[in-house]
């Protein structure tokens, strides 16, 4: 009779185990997973922006340095004294490249621009996930 028991109760174990999964971690060990998460979140972040802001200061650079040549051209045309018609073909062609290297780096900054971005929304929403996994499991016991 006993062993029908101890059967009995080791197969209700087991539907109860099948049905619902093992139980969870300790509410300490999920809590640490989700402060080791978030202190890393923020790490990432820190990283993405020093690398954003020194991307920005590349950018920045180099439009200084394309408004001095842009500069400098212009005096070279002046000293060389070409007429009107070859200075006009001169500042096309600067004009063109300088669109087209304005515009590539452009391009490249509003792309990073948009994975961090991307990157932050993925974070908050890890965060509110977490968040709101956690005060459900306090409120209501899930």
């Amino acid at each position: 009779m006993e062993f029908l028991s101890n059967e009995l109760a080791e197969t209700i174990v087991q539907l109860i185990l099948k049905r619902f999964g093992p139980p969870p971690a300790p509410l300490a060990v999920r809590a640490q997973e989700v402060s080791d998460a978030l202190t890393k979140a923020g790490s990432l972040m820190d990283e993405l922006r020093a690398e954003v802001d020194a991307r920005t200061a590349l950018i920045d650079s180099l439009a200084a340095k394309t408004q001095d040549a842009e500069r400098r051209s212009t005096d070279a045309l002046r000293r060389a004294d070409l007429n009107e018609e070859q200075a006009k073909a001169v500042d096309a062609y600067l004009d063109r490249a300088l669109g087209v290297q304005l515009g590539l780096a452009e391009r490249k900054a509003r792309r990073r621009e948009w994975g961090l971005a991307t990157l932050g929304g993925l974070i908050v929403g890890l965060v509110v996930g977490v968040g709101s996994i956690l005060i459900a499991h306090f409120l209501f016991g899930f």
